[in-house]
């Protein structure tokens, strides 16, 4: 059984994303804040064997760093998801709002998101035993509800929906090696530079007039040779 891993983005899903929305990314109502940036990857379950898998699994619940809880993705307390799934803050929580997201909508989110990967087929209902789930899960220090102490409803669908996606990409191994050639035709970050040509641009830039070395001690030496197509 081979590891399955994938990522994918889902921005807010009530709201337009423009470029433009980049310059002002610091302010509370951006809608580049609800969204859903989270990486899936699931691993065979290996704890009969005291394998390394259930070693990771059990280390991502119990080492926490300072801002970074772990927590195991539920439909509700005490209703854990099949593949046991371990959901893995990627943006340090500062307060206690932040802290809320994830162990409210976030844990919920992702929950259901596995859930509905093996109630829909994706992952086969006898398979989900056998695996270990680990999600990233960003949530961004400016995501405010509209109405304090409420849900934020578009940040739930964005997590959801960013975690159903990556998890069936990951689950069918769609984000292999010809994915990514294709892909990169048209694909540009949405915190980059801001679109394939600029990309392409920058790319052409650096191969012509930066020096690509490799520094060894004092002494620099050209390593590299651009591509022919540069």
């Amino acid at each position: 059984m081979r590891f399955r891993i994938a990522d994918a983005l889902v921005l807010d899903p009530t709201r337009p994303f423009e470029a433009k929305q980049l310059a002002t990314f610091g302010e509370a109502d951006n809608p580049l804040h609800n969204l859903g940036h989270n990486t899936v990857y699931f691993l065979p379950d290996d704890t009969d064997k005291g394998g390394p898998n259930a070693a990771a699994f059990a280390d991502a619940l119990n080492n926490h760093g300072k801002g970074h809880t772990h927590l195991i993705a539920e439909l509700t307390p005490g209703v854990a998801t099949s593949p046991k799934t371990v959901i893995i803050p990627t943006v340090t929580m500062g307060n206690l709002k932040q802290a809320i997201d994830m162990w409210s909508v976030g844990q919920e989110a992702v929950g259901w998101a596995i859930h509905d990967l093996v109630k829909y087929g994706v992952i086969p209902k006898g398979e989900a035993d056998n695996w270990l789930g680990f999600v990233q899960v960003y949530i961004d220090p400016m995501n405010y509800p509209e109405e304090a102490g409420k849900p934020n409803h578009a940040l739930w669908e964005a997590i959801y929906m960013s975690t159903y996606v990556a998890g069936k990409d990951a689950w069918e191994g769609k984000q292999d090696v010809d994915w990514m050639l294709e892909m990169a035709e048209t694909a540009w970050h949405p915190f980059g530079l801001g679109s394939p040509e600029a990309i392409a641009q920058a790319r052409n830039h650096a191969w012509k007039n930066a020096s690509l070395c490799i520094v060894t001690g004092d002494k620099a030496t050209t390593t590299v040779d651009a591509p022919r197509n540069a």
